[in-house]
């Protein structure tokens, strides 16, 4: 929206749609401050790298990152983007090399500790995992990593802390919605299902296509004994590129598929 306005104003400045603009960008100036944003030019292409890793476009993220990265060296939100682009493609190693790439050039960066903690999880090295997340502390964390730092604590099963972060940050913000999932999952797998439900429901009630939350409500209103305990991330997010790609190819080929993968006709046997 920033950079939509200055080009107008860039371009029509005299235009009866440009009145009010100039004072408009100076107030948002303020707003990035506020919030850390110094450097605009920087701020939109982590956001337009951002909403490429969201939406799959890898090979363009790609190219991106190397753009921003010989432009800002060592830029935190784009290694951590580069972190996320790493993990969608199975690539759970050289997304750790990045997260410590990370961590030297941010020593106390949350976000690349949780990474860390989510990545030494999905290698089965538990105890690596518990190493990384001993420095999360709400003491050490600023507001903004606050749902990061919430997020850790929920994998490592640290349900209790998960919870002390969601009180502290509603306390303040009570319409600050976004940790109620991982504060929900926490209160399903202390057995307070009822809780959980509440929470899960305002979650949708702000956000209808928060996937996770949605599963997990539709999951919690199941009988006990079919109940499936509760988990944090949509079943997507468990599920790399490449076996997606391994999947719809299958589905289009599966004789060839089958042929190649004895192992898989066994399992469909059974």
């Amino acid at each position: 929206a920033h950079e939509k306005y200055t080009e107008l104003l860039e371009r029509w400045p005299h235009h009866h749609l440009s009145e009010g603009v100039p004072e408009m960008l100076e107030e948002w100036k303020s707003d990035f401050k506020e919030i850390g944003i110094t450097d605009l030019s920087l701020a939109l292409a982590q956001e337009n790298l951002a909403m490429k890793v969201s939406h799959g476009d890898l090979e363009e993220a790609e190219e991106l990152v190397s753009s921003i990265l010989t432009q800002w060296p060592g830029d935190a939100p784009t290694l951590q983007s580069l972190t996320l682009m790493r993990l969608l493609e199975g690539r759970f190693e050289e997304a750790l090399k990045v997260t410590r790439q990370t961590l030297e050039a941010h020593p106390g960066n949350v976000c690349a500790k949780v990474d860390q903690v989510h990545l030494f999880l999905l290698l089965g090295r538990r105890d690596e995992a518990r190493a990384a997340g001993n420095t999360l502390t709400m003491e050490t964390t600023v507001p903004l990593d606050y749902l990061k730092l919430a997020e850790g604590f929920a994998l490592l099963g640290e349900h209790e802390k998960v919870l002390r972060v969601h009180e502290f940050v509603t306390a303040d913000d009570p319409e600050c919605i976004a940790i109620d999932h991982f504060a929900a999952v926490a209160h399903a797998r202390l057995d307070r299902w009822k809780e959980a439900r509440g929470l899960w429901e305002r979650a949708l009630d702000d956000d209808v296509d928060a996937e996770a939350a949605s599963e997990n409500l539709e999951n919690s209103r199941l009988a006990k004994s079919q109940r499936w305990p509760a988990w944090l991330y949509p079943v997507g997010a468990w599920i790399r590129i490449d076996q997606v790609q391994f999947l719809a190819e299958t589905a289009e080929k599966p004789n060839a598929i089958l042929a190649n993968h004895p192992e898989l006709k066994v399992v469909l046997q059974n």
